[in-house]
């Protein structure tokens, strides 16, 4: 039996995304027709232009700027005495509440 013997029919595809679930008739391509039938897929929403998409991104994206050495090592430094120094001032309020 070739191929011209059989007889070709429309397809129907099923198909499931999510929780959604739809099929899609397809007509056969192999009789020189190359246009699928109508279906029933919900139509994908227009994308976001994309130089308004760049603009967006580059305003939210910017570069943080990098401290300096010595503003680095003064943090270093600062932190931890200013962290000890908070629990001793929490120690000594809770002593006072006896």
């Amino acid at each position: 039996m070739s191929m011209t013997d059989k007889q070709h029919s429309d397809r129907e595809i099923t198909y499931r995304v999510g929780w959604k679930k739809g099929k899609i008739l397809v007509q056969d391509f192999s009789a020189g027709e190359h246009k699928p039938a109508e279906s029933a897929a919900v139509p994908e929403p227009a994308p976001l232009p994309v130089h308004r998409w760049n603009k967006a991104m580059r305003i939210i994206w910017k570069r943080a700027p990098q401290p300096t050495l010595r503003l680095s090592a003064g943090i270093a430094v600062i932190l931890p005495a200013a962290a000890f120094a908070a629990i001793l001032w929490l120690v000594a309020q809770l002593a006072a509440i006896r």
